[in-house]
């Protein structure tokens, strides 16, 4: 590689940035309730993710690159379980399946075309004096710095807060909704130790929960085995970054679609 790292760094570097990313959520998530506009902190979240990602195109060593995996980690861990916290707010248990299973398979299936998007971009290789995969990482690093800006502004926040497009009693349905949910209690639970803790053990002791967490785990092993590794056998394969892309685009976005479709239909 350009950086003149071998395999095993190049492993170190991939498996690094899921340390901070699995150990962050859950701390990301308390601090998020702390915000009563979570468009704030997820604007935050997703501007800083971009301009580390952006620096990833200007990194010129293995210990830079180890350090911009890290806190991409750090910065990108907050966002998908941010954003079903979120969607909380809005739809009551029944209605919420649905929305993320389609929100999770829309995500996995941006990973696929964002490789045919990479396979266009690699052909500015030389361009400016940089190599192809350089140029990927400053534009779609560029992009998320954009959307993230714009997250500050668009982002909706809770039903309290949505009196610009929200009719009063649309706003106290949303209300009661929320009430009913939380088993009659409008009060911040980051003021309720109590129930924080109880409702941490009656989760820990859900049989499902471990269930669910096996499936998730099985899921995720091949989704980013798939994503982390097929780039690197493909590349043995071929001379060039952008036939590498589109062949690894090429063969997971089929198995994006049965995934959409498998998970539509459960929920």
């Amino acid at each position: 590689m350009d950086l003149g790292i071998n395999g095993i760094q190049w492993n170190i570097v991939l498996s690094l940035f899921f340390v901070p990313y699995i150990l962050l959520e859950v701390p990301s998530n308390i601090l998020l309730k702390r915000f009563t506009r979570p468009s704030l902190y997820m604007g935050i979240l997703v501007t800083t993710w971009g301009v580390v990602m952006t620096m990833h195109g200007v990194v010129t060593n293995y210990a830079g690159l180890l350090s911009l995996r890290i806190l991409l980690g750090v910065f990108e861990a907050g966002f998908f379980p941010g954003a079903v916290y979120l969607c909380t707010f809005w739809y009551m248990p029944r209605d919420l399946a649905a929305r993320i299973s389609w929100f999770y398979c829309f995500s996995a299936l941006s990973g696929a075309f964002s490789g045919m998007a990479a396979a266009g971009i690699a052909q500015m290789d030389g361009v400016g004096g940089y190599q192809g995969w350089r140029w990927i990482f400053l534009i779609e690093g560029m992009v998320t710095v954009i959307l993230g800006i714009a997250t500050f502004f668009i982002l909706v926040d809770t039903p309290a807060l949505g009196y610009k497009w929200l009719q009063p009693h649309e706003i106290r349905f949303l209300e009661v909704q929320r009430f009913i949910k939380q088993g009659g209690r409008f009060q911040d639970e980051s003021k309720e130790q109590n129930f924080i803790w109880r409702d941490l053990k009656a989760s820990l002791l859900d049989w499902k929960l471990w269930l669910l967490t096996w499936v998730q785990f099985a899921q995720s092993a091949m989704a980013y085995g798939k994503s982390t590794l097929l780039p690197l056998v493909y590349g043995h394969q071929t001379n060039t970054h952008g036939r590498t892309l589109m062949l690894w685009a090429s063969t997971i976005t089929p198995n994006y679609h049965e995934s959409r479709l498998t998970i539509s239909i459960v929920s």
